[in-house]
Parts: structure tokens; sequence; C-alpha cells
């Protein structure tokens, strides 16, 4: 918060949009969605309105975990669709992970089992190359989304689904999530 009041006072847009991004995921990760939801919002506008498309593919995908937990499918596409276009078009590898990783919670959302394992599979795969790692809360909460979808589809049909979407390049698996994405709307 003190961050976020600085930038503030100094007119320090993109400073600002980082502190209020990792304050709305501060709330986000503990569960205050009233309190993670606007500064979500607030960080995105700021991103936009400074042309930062690293940060509005990013902003993107923030504020869609946010509304996938409200249970906003159609908000949550919209704004992963608009990530991942900006992500591609700038090469954000980060911006298409972020945005492969929210589709599997929306594809879980929606009850589209199999194409949330395929993304799951892809996403781990990547973060496994780049070495990244989720948050602790971060972590817990793809978990539980992916068990669901686990469960709905079975042990052997999931793995089939999350070992197809492993098996995918980078670009490719881009492609697909727009598409899906792009089908969808």
């Amino acid at each position: 918060e003190a961050s976020a009041t600085l930038a503030r006072k100094m007119g320090d847009k993109a400073r600002l949009s980082f502190a209020l991004n990792a304050l709305a995921g501060h709330y986000g990760e503990v569960g205050n969605l009233d309190a993670a939801e606007p500064l979500f919002e607030e960080a995105l506008a700021l991103a936009r309105e400074e042309n930062d498309h690293e940060s509005v593919a990013l902003g993107c995908a923030n504020l869609a975990r946010a509304v996938i937990e409200r249970v906003d499918a159609e908000r949550a596409q919209a704004l992963l669709a608009e990530g991942v276009v900006i992500a591609r078009e700038i090469g954000s590898t980060r911006g298409g992970q972020d945005a492969l990783e929210v589709s599997a919670g929306l594809a879980v959302l929606r009850g589209e089992w199999a194409m949330a394992a395929r993304f799951s599979g892809a996403v781990q795969r990547l973060m496994e190359e780049l070495g990244l790692h989720r948050s602790p809360a971060d972590d817990a909460s793809f978990a539980t989304k992916i068990a669901k979808a686990r469960s709905a589809l079975g042990e052997a049909a999931f793995d089939a689904a999350e070992s197809a979407g492993r098996a995918l390049p980078f670009t490719q698996a881009l492609d697909e999530v727009q598409a899906w994405l792009t089908r969808k709307i």
C-alpha cells in the first residue's frame, strides 16, 4: 500500500500500476476479491494509458483470474482473448504463460475438462522449461481447479489430455488457446 501511495503522490503511472497489481495479487491470494478486483482494474487501466503492452497482457490475465473466481466466464474470456493477442504480438513468453494458465482455470469453470487438462499440460511444460514457480497460494488454487478436471475426466483421459498439452510447442499452445478463446466468444 505504501508503494502505491508513493507512486500516486509522484504521479508515476507505471510504478503505480505495478504496485496496484502487486497489492491486488495479495488480496486475491487471501481471497479478498472485493479489494483485489478494482485494484487489478485500475492497474490494467494505467498500463493501457502508459501503452505498456507487457503489463496489459499480464493485467488481463490477473483480472481474468479474479473474475473467474466470481464465476464470470464471459468477462474472463474477453480479457484472456485480449491478453493472448497482445502477448503474441509482443513475443511475451510470460504473458503467454499467464494466458495459458488462466485459460485452464476458465476451461474448468466452463466444464471443458479435456481443454483444462491440455492447457495445464502446456503451461506446466513451459514453467518447467523456464524454471518458473507459482506462489504457494496460486499453486494451491491452480491445483484445486485442475483436480476438478482430473476427477471429471478420470485419470486415464486426464493424463492423455495433459500429456498432449505437454507435447505442444509453446507457439502451438498459444495458437490453440487463442482459437479456443475466439471460438467461444
